[in-house]
């Protein structure tokens, strides 16, 4: 287990004591928490939509018992799972090892969306970082591979993120100003949509 400078988890339960509403999960990172208002707002009077976000990466023994404990918590009917921008020590095997019974586990929990991480560009956006790169399209191929066996939708985040205007991604290269995250926050809408609407 290697760790970041920074490490952080930030969750909320959002009208933890209603259940009138079907309830989401959102699993991820700082691009999650980005979405989360978005998608929190499209679903209002749908579903009640909770998050949890962090740094930790895969294998971190804090972050299976996160993930495990805060699903056990709450009974949810769609949980929307995004993890591959933190972590970069994990070669690609070893991420999908990781990944995949944290992914089973979920998929037995509820019905689930898979997102693929989004692009990763150096600072100012004005070139794509190569590194990063190699190592995202390696981790959503595992992605995709697993949710195909598993029969999990999966929205395309990657696809999108390269599509997106400069103007609308944050100078750090990796993350997005709001207009950027609503643009992201729309397909994840949709994908749990349907999601809820199959768990009917």
């Amino acid at each position: 287990m290697k760790k970041e400078q920074f490490e952080w988890i930030n969750s909320w339960c959002d009208e933890a004591d209603k259940n009138d509403l079907p309830r989401v999960l959102m699993i991820g990172d700082s691009i999650t928490f980005g979405v989360y208002e978005f998608v929190k707002e499209s679903l209002r009077g749908k579903a009640y939509v909770d998050r949890l976000t962090s740094s930790y990466a895969l294998d971190s023994p804090l972050y299976k018992k996160l993930v495990t404990e805060f699903v056990k918590n709450s009974k949810y009917q769609a949980i929307y799972f995004n993890n591959g921008l933190h972590g970069y020590h994990l070669k690609g095997a070893s991420y999908k090892r990781r990944v995949e019974p944290i992914i089973e586990f979920l998929n037995k929990s509820a019905k689930m969306v898979i997102a693929l991480s989004t692009i990763v560009y150096l600072k100012g956006n004005k070139k794509i970082d190569s590194r990063w790169d190699k190592k995202i399209k390696e981790r959503n191929s595992a992605l995709k591979e697993i949710a195909e066996k598993n029969g999990i939708n999966v929205v395309d985040l990657y696809e999108i993120s390269t599509k997106t205007p400069l103007n609308l991604r944050n100078p750090d290269g990796t993350h997005y100003e709001q207009e950027g995250y609503k643009t992201l926050a729309e397909a994840i809408t949709k994908e749990l949509i349907e999601a809820l609407d199959e768990n009917k």
